[in-house]
């Protein structure tokens, strides 16, 4: 059992519920349940938030099972061939950044995402980002690309 001891609120990490690497954004647990199985051996590894401040005493628990190493390998494949092949394209947040900025990266001046939302929304459709837009925005309807 490895544990990450979290002073900040679990709202963020609540996705982890529903997908294990939170579509490629959340990848810490998975690498430190890996990181305990090689150093110590043994069979069943978990990995966790413990949050201790906000939030007091709720974990967050990932047990390294067959499904999530499969679920892991294929994430970090899919993102390191995209960064290798140089297809990391910014994926703004989709509401608009009121009252605070969501993505310092899509809206650095804090004027807004509108125009890299716009960007993301034509880039999002070319076939050869389609591995990487199936992990990193699952929602995302890529059979609709006619009609956008």
């Amino acid at each position: 059992m490895v544990t990450d001891i979290k002073t900040g609120g679990a709202s963020r990490f609540k996705v982890l519920n529903d997908d294990p690497v939170a579509a490629g954004t959340k990848l810490q647990l998975p690498v430190y349940a890996h990181a305990a199985r090689q150093l110590l051996g043994g069979t069943e590894v978990e990995a966790q938030y413990w949050f201790v401040r906000k939030d007091r005493g709720k974990r967050i628990l990932l047990t390294l099972s067959p499904e999530l190493e499969d679920r892991y390998a294929v994430t970090i494949g899919t993102l390191v061939d995209a960064i290798a092949a140089g297809q990391f394209p910014a994926k703004p947040p989709d509401q608009p950044d009121f009252p605070w900025v969501q993505c310092r990266f899509c809206n650095p001046d804090g004027l807004g995402h509108g125009a890299a939302r716009e960007r993301w929304e034509r880039r999002r459709f070319d076939a050869a980002l389609a591995p990487l837009v199936t992990l990193i925005d699952p929602d995302a309807d890529l059979d609709s690309a006619g009609s956008a």
